[in-house]
Order: structure tokens, then sequence, then C-alpha cells
């Protein structure tokens, strides 16, 4: 059974709260991949519309708002769509339409310019029988924006801590790029130097207590002020080296922006 159709929403509320909490703190992966994201979507025509799958608490729906695009949003977890709802300005939520369901009952009305498949299919027992379903919601011209970890090398209690089946390598990425039919247009992979060695140190040191331990830290006034500290320093020499290593293969993760192949 894919993980994401698992449903137990206690279980995804504690972990999109502890996200949450990371991101608020300044996550350094977070940031660097919410900007390439950002950075990759199309610019937006007049009602364009996005899907965004497995949107979580909606990290990405004020921005692609901003930006000109009506989002449908859909993820497992109520709590994850309420979240996602209550976070945008009243003014913005007409623009905004979540849906609480397993992907593989999932079935849009429509067809949309841009689709957000941001960290979802290392979720998945079979991402292909997904990606190919994904795919052919994708409205003529339109794109679909991939990301997933990368080099199963880095797999860690941290991966088992967020339900994960698998980091994929370029190889495995590339192949159920293709056996869905998707062209990359743009094919990065982030995160190295700073971030590969920030994931390898986790690795080393984290635990599933320590995971906790860490969680707890981002709870609690008196130490969220370390977590921010060493998440901005880290941070910053993250952008500085993505600027040169975008390409890298040793990054921690990969983000595709691609075109059924269909559509030429």
């Amino acid at each position: 059974m894919n993980r994401l159709s698992i449903p137990e929403d206690d279980v995804y509320r504690e972990l999109h709260r502890g996200w949450e909490t990371s991101h608020s703190l300044g996550s350094p992966i977070h940031a660097l991949r919410r900007s390439l994201i950002l950075r990759l979507a199309p610019p937006a025509k007049e009602d364009s519309r996005c899907l965004d799958i497995g949107c979580g608490t909606g990290e990405y729906i004020e921005p692609l708002i901003d930006m000109g695009y009506r989002v449908d949003a859909v993820d497992i977890s109520h709590y994850a769509i309420d979240r996602a709802q209550k976070k945008l300005p009243k003014e913005k939520r007409s623009f905004f339409k979540g849906i609480v369901a397993p992907l593989e009952r999932f079935t849009p009305d429509k067809k949309f310019d841009l689709i957000l498949c941001s960290e979802v299919l290392e979720h998945l027992e079979d991402p292909l029988l997904v990606l190919k379903k994904v795919a052919q919601w994708v409205s003529d011209g339109g794109s679909l924006l991939i990301t997933v970890p990368a080099d199963p090398a880095l797999w860690s209690e941290e991966d088992v801590f967020a339900h994960h089946v698998r980091r994929f390598t370029e190889a495995q990425f590339r192949a159920l790029l293709a056996e869905a039919k998707l062209q990359p247009e743009v094919f990065w992979c982030y995160g190295y130097p700073t971030l590969r060695m920030l994931v390898l140190l986790k690795k080393r040191l984290l635990k599933k207590r320590a995971i906790g331990r860490i969680q707890e830290m981002g709870q609690k006034r008196s130490t969220q002020w370390i977590l921010r500290w060493v998440n901005t320093i880290v941070r910053g020499y993250a952008f500085l080296t993505d600027r040169y290593f975008l390409y890298h293969p040793k990054g921690i993760g990969f983000i595709a922006l691609c075109r059924p192949q269909s559509q030429g």
C-alpha cells in the first residue's frame, strides 16, 4: 500500500506540525528547494490553474497565487488542508480550493497549466502508476514540476520518520520520467556540497530520539534561537554554493520541469 494512502491523520498531523516548525525556523533544505521551485514555475497567464499534489500545509500556495495562478491542492491529511487554508490571507482564499483525498482515488474535473508534485513520489510503492495518471491532467502547453530526494546512500532515520519508501538515483528518476512519457526541460540536482554535508552529519548523529529532541527544541522559545542561528549560517552557505554546483550529481535532491511528450 502507498504510504500516502494510509488513513492515519493523527500520524500526518504530527508530521506536518514538525515540518511546519522546521520551515518556520529556516530549514536550509526547505528554503533552497522552495527557492528553486518558485524559480522554475512558469509565469502564469490569464486564468492559469495550478494543482499542488501532496500540498502539505501549503508552503507554495500563496506564492503561486501571487504569481497569478488559481490553485487546487490535494492532500490525504485533513489537518494539512485546513492549515493551508487558514494560513492564506482572507482576500486570497477565493483563489484556493483544498481537497482531502488519497492520490489513487483522486481525479480532478479539469486540466492544469502547472502541476506541482514536490516530495511526494518517494512516499509511494508504485510512483510510476501515479505519475502516469498525473501526466494526463496537464493541459496543452502545461508543465509538471517534480522534486524527489536523491541518493540512496543518504538514507537515514529521518527518511523512516517521514514515511519515505525510497531515495532516487539519477538513473531511477530519469527512467521514471521516461516511462511516464515526461520530457524534462530542466533537470537539476541541488544541495552539493553544503546540504549534502548537513544530511550526512544528521545521518551520523540523528536517531529517532534525536529527531524528537530537535522537534522539542523547535517548540521551545528558549532553544529556538539556537536552531535559527545554525539554520541561518547553513542556509547562507547552501545558497552560495548552489550557484556553482546546481548540476552536481552528488546533491541531496532532484528537481525536474517536464512536459508530456505528446505535447512536443
